[in-house]
């Protein structure tokens, strides 16, 4: 998770963990429902979404507590989506690997995005794939070389995330 203000500044990065191993072992649920008869793993994904919800919305909660303390308003967020398909029904999702790689990730994207909903943030979709075509080229390289200021780790997702929330800061999105 990144935030920025105005200027293309980094206020705040952080990873969030969706995962709770206490409760719930499962880092891809999908492949681990997969092998379930259908209601338990409706009932098994149910669970997983509830409680990786309920991480985000602390996350989130820490986050904009955090940056309201130093004076920003939090009113908006990015949530980056793949592009991939998405499968009719989750019977057919669980019968093909494919799916179930793209269902994983929108998993923890849904709850990410339902977690801001419920802090009252207006959620912009981006599909991840687009953000080059929308943030003009000289904040794309800018984002890249911040890792030299700002310090290791500078990761992909970091990056992408970054253009994620300038594109809504902006209002490109």
């Amino acid at each position: 998770m990144v935030a920025v203000a105005p200027g293309l500044t980094v206020l705040d990065r952080r990873r969030i963990d969706l995962i709770d191993p206490a409760a719930i072992r499962a880092k891809q649920p999908y492949h681990t429902a997969e092998t379930m008869n259908l209601p338990d793993a409706k009932q098994f994904l149910d669970l997983c979404l509830d409680r990786a919800t309920e991480l985000a919305a602390e996350a989130i909660r820490a986050t904009v507590a955090d940056l309201e303390s130093r004076r920003y308003q939090i009113d908006a967020c990015g949530v980056l989506f793949a592009s991939g398909r998405i499968g009719a029904s989750l019977s057919a999702t669980l019968a093909s690997h494919a799916l179930i790689h793209t269902a994983d990730g929108d998993h923890f994207r849904n709850a990410i995005a339902s977690a801001a909903k419920t802090h009252g943030l207006m959620v912009s979709a981006i599909k991840e794939r687009e953000l080059t075509n929308l943030a003009p080229a000289e904040i794309i390289l800018r984002v890249g070389a911040m890792g030299k200021t700002m310090g290791p780790p500078w990761t992909q997702d970091e990056k992408l995330a970054t253009l994620a929330a300038y594109l809504v800061l902006e209002k490109r999105v």
